[in-house]
Order: C-alpha cells, then structure tokens, then sequence
C-alpha cells in the first residue's frame, strides 16, 4: 500500500484552510493546517510534511513576519532543502513571483487564479518528483 503523502497548509484564511482540506483529503492526501508562520514553523518542524501550502500575506507572529520569511526561515534547514513549497497567495505580480522564486519556493499560485483541478495536478506532479522550481501565475 502506498503511504500518505502529508501536505502542510499555512494560512490564516479559514475559508482557504477548508478548501485545502476538502481538495487533497478528497484525493487520499493527509492534511495539516497552521494559521501564521510561526505555528507553521514549529508544525513542520514536528510533522516533516511531504510538501506545504504557504500564503504569503500573514499576520506576523513568533518573529515570522509572513509567509515568504517563513519560506526563507525553512529553506535554511537541512530538512527542508528539497522540500516542495508552494506559495498560494492574492499576490501575483511578477516581482511577488521573482521574489518568492529568489527565497526557494517551489511554486507560486496567485490565489484568484487558483483552480482546484489545477492546484492538485501542480501538487500531484511536485509529490511525484517534480522537484524542478516551476513557477505559476
């Protein structure tokens, strides 16, 4: 039996929460959730999810100012080196993307682009091995 791919959603938008969870647990997928970068942080640390969601524009907490401080804070641990992480955020511009891609995101989805059956293909593929930086608008 294959295992369960875990995937680590960090956002503090509750109705994004529910719609991670209803995508991927519909599809077999093990998900977690945390509400700013700081609980984000100490959950990934203590899970070691297979990939994460991670939005952008969060309260800052816990040192953590948003998500892309997050990014850049996991992308400093051994453990997280090759970890996919996929920023979904309501910042699409082409600098937010440039900067999320300079920090070691994996992907970057703008969240009024986000369709279901396209957020799972992307994270389907990176669970798969894509660990290539592709990076979406």
């Amino acid at each position: 039996m294959p295992s369960i791919h875990t995937i680590l959603s960090v956002d503090d938008d509750p109705f994004y929460q529910d719609l991670y969870r209803n995508i991927f647990e519909n599809k077999g997928y093990r998900v977690i959730t945390a509400s700013d970068p700081a609980e984000g942080y100490k959950v990934a640390l203590q899970e070691k999810p297979d990939l994460m969601l991670v939005d952008v524009m969060m309260p800052e907490r816990g040192g953590f100012r948003d998500g892309y401080h997050l990014l850049e804070e996991l992308r400093k641990l051994p453990a997280f080196a090759k970890t996919p992480i996929v920023m979904v955020s309501a910042l699409g511009e082409e600098e937010d993307i440039a900067h999320g891609k300079e920090l070691g995101a994996t992907a970057y989805v703008a969240k009024q682009d986000m369709m279901p059956d396209r957020l799972l293909k992307i994270i389907s593929d990176l669970l798969m091995g894509g660990q290539e930086s592709k990076l979406v608008v």
